[in-house]
């Protein structure tokens, strides 16, 4: 079990109420996939520039 600030709580008791969200648990797993989705994706653009770099100073040195 994960306990929550008081003010974590009220914003998910007020999505529930909105019907913006099922449950608490179903927003906290959608909370969760999504902030795993936005750090892979920023470490993809990173690993990305990073190739273009590598790629950048190899192909100049030609």
């Amino acid at each position: 079990m994960v306990r929550l600030p008081e003010a974590l709580q009220r914003v998910i008791e007020r999505q529930m109420a909105e019907g913006q969200a099922a449950s608490a648990a179903a927003f906290v797993k959608e909370a969760v996939m999504r902030l795993v989705d936005e750090a892979q994706a920023e470490e993809a653009e990173i690993r990305a520039a990073a190739e273009a770099r590598a790629e950048g100073r190899s192909g100049g040195e030609r």
